[in-house]
């Protein structure tokens, strides 16, 4: 439990202090972008060795897990020995980005989801994550506080032994306050209330081992790191990263919503054996669209973030939400961001593997993309995501 933890949620920082370069305790992903963590984490386990059956809360901070419930909360749901539930508290992220932030959260469960699978991969159990489920029936199942919202489950099997059924007993307690004040964010509200769900469903896709293919995992997962920006000059991308990278951002993801609703367009400025231009990715190959110098397009387009530019290359993720929603309703809007973030979390730990590094972008003008792309402006295509992949700058808060 210990290494599925540390390899998914967090990862290491070196600080500075009196002492020199000294390693700190992990932090989050929005604690080192300095935002707020808006996303939480709870474990439902059962028949684990060493575990007492029951739902317990990660405080990343104290890297402790802190029982909530005796028994079995999830036994009417699911036989996974260990469910992995993904929550979240919009206004810790939409202080900073506003309405934008709905996006945000989804990213991030994204990237966590993809993060939790390959942790679980590393130790061989397989995995599932669930995005359908009644919303309103779980949030009173797991006793949440009213502004924190169950966004994902995954299931994951461990090696488990044999256990007689047990209700639940929970922990007395009431949730800590996080703000004095709590502002509300109308547009959000009024996104999530569309995409909630009344029912489970069957799921589209069956468990499997979601092993990572390039190097140490558990080694990955710790020294993982945004950039800040990358070199303009920087070191060309070799050819066996790039192939390989296609190759994960083609690869099917094990969720019960079970298709791919996502294709990369790829801004290519520095890869070797690639002419600079815009490709849509066909698969593992590529198909051009624009040919030439693309750089000032991809920074003008995020939102003017010269990173963009400065990156080997930058992928913008566009998902056929259309397609999404009409199979799923609203709710497949969730998805979509879902799963643009877990390729995201692919090619974070694919550019350290190669020894380069990525950064995710949520900010871009969404209209202008669509129209460089050549895409309906309101059309069922719709940018969700950006992430670019370069050679980075040194990083002044990082020791050694």
């Amino acid at each position: 439990m210990r290494q599925l933890l540390i390899s998914n949620i967090c990862s290491p920082m070196l600080g500075t202090g009196t002492g020199g370069g000294v390693p700190m305790r992990p932090r989050t992903l929005a604690e080192r972008q300095a935002a707020l963590d808006a996303l939480r984490r709870e474990l439902a386990a059962r028949g684990l060795a060493g575990w007492e059956d029951g739902l317990y809360h990660y405080r990343p901070s104290s890297h402790m897990a802190e029982r909530r419930a005796r028994g079995g909360v999830l036994d009417d749901f699911t036989a996974a020995p260990l469910c992995v539930v993904l929550s979240s508290i919009f206004w810790r992220e939409a202080w900073k980005y506003r309405a934008r932030a709905y996006r945000y959260v989804n990213h991030d469960l994204g990237h966590a989801m993809m993060a939790v699978q390959y942790a679980a991969g590393a130790m061989g159990w397989p995995s599932l994550v669930r995005g359908i489920f009644p919303d309103a029936a779980w949030h009173s199942r797991l006793h949440l506080a009213a502004d924190e919202q169950v966004m994902l489950l995954i299931e994951l099997w461990p090696p488990a032994g044999p256990r007689a059924p047990q209700p639940p007993e929970w922990t007395p307690g009431e949730p800590n306050r996080l703000s004095a004040e709590v502002v509300e964010y109308p547009l959000i509200e009024q996104i999530h209330q569309a995409t909630l769900a009344s029912e489970a469903s069957p799921a589209f896709s069956q468990a499997r081992v979601e092993r990572w293919p390039h190097g140490d995992y558990a080694r990955l997962a710790r020294q993982r790191r945004s950039a800040l920006d990358f070199l303009p000059e920087g070191r060309v991308l070799p050819q066996p990263a790039f192939p390989a990278m296609l190759e994960l951002l083609a690869a099917p993801l094990p969720t019960d919503w079970g298709e791919r609703y996502v294709a990369p367009w790829i801004f290519v400025h520095r890869v070797e054996g690639v002419e600079p231009g815009l490709y849509r990715a066909e698969g593992t190959g590529l198909a051009l669209v624009r040919r030439g110098d693309q750089r000032g397009a991809a920074a003008a387009l995020s939102l003017g973030q010269e990173l963009a530019g400065n990156s080997c290359f930058t992928v913008s993720f566009v998902a056929d939400v259309g397609r999404a929603c009409a199979r799923f309703g609203p709710r497949g809007y969730r998805f979509v961001h879902h799963e643009a973030g877990a390729l995201g979390q692919r090619l974070y730990l694919a550019a350290e593997a190669f020894g380069f590094r990525g950064t995710g972008i949520g900010a871009f003008y969404d209209d202008h993309v669509h129209q460089w792309l050549g895409l309906e402006t309101a059309g069922p295509w719709q940018v969700v995501y950006h992430f670019a992949v370069g050679d980075p700058v040194p990083d002044p808060r990082l020791a050694g």
